[in-house]
């Protein structure tokens, strides 16, 4: 190894090599800061897009957590409807019992305001009245028999048959007060 000489009386002169090393050592680290700066701004974006994310999440859990506490006026009016809308056919059926019919099986769909009927009756006379009475209610749009049929029983023939009721909305006629014949 050499040992440098130093001359007190001559000014110091750098080698000339340094100052380019160091010119691009300042380079190098500032592409660096650059390059480590947009990967965070990188990752500033991802967790505030991830922070929108969750903030509209628990928006819509505190909208539903919300409707379900406050119950909206279209709601309440909607299940009011709801419950309500099977009550003219479960009227039509209590006002039009006769001790002559006996119901074997009842649909009622309120979707459709469609009411499903198989009764038996003692004589065709008595079914056609029925039948007759349920047309003649103001709270009926229309009544079709499906089937009929006579059963041979112990106590004499009894006749079998199947009627569709479609009635209207409720409100939208007066229940007649007079009982079924």
């Amino acid at each position: 190894m050499k040992v440098p000489s130093i001359n007190l009386h001559r000014p110091y002169a750098a080698p000339r090599w340094s100052g380019i090393a160091v010119l691009l050592l300042s380079v190098a680290a500032l592409v660096a800061v650059m390059q480590g700066l947009d990967r965070l701004h990188a990752r500033a974006a991802r967790m505030d897009d991830r922070e929108s994310e969750i903030t509209r999440a628990e928006q819509a859990r505190a909208q539903v957590e919300h409707a379900h506490r406050n119950p909206a006026p279209r709601r309440t009016a909607l299940q009011a409807q709801q419950a309500y809308a099977v009550e003219p056919a479960r009227d039509l059926l209590e006002r039009g019992w006769q001790p002559d019919i006996a119901m074997l099986r009842i649909d009622i769909a309120t979707a459709t305001r469609e009411m499903h009927l198989v009764f038996e009756a003692r004589s065709i006379q008595t079914a056609l009245s029925y039948i007759d009475w349920l047309d003649a209610q103001p709270s009926t749009e229309s009544v079709q028999i499906e089937r009929q049929a006579e059963k041979p029983g112990p106590a004499g023939d009894v006749m079998e048959v199947g009627v569709v009721v479609h009635w209207k909305p409720a409100g939208g006629a007066v229940a007649a007060t007079e009982p079924a014949p």
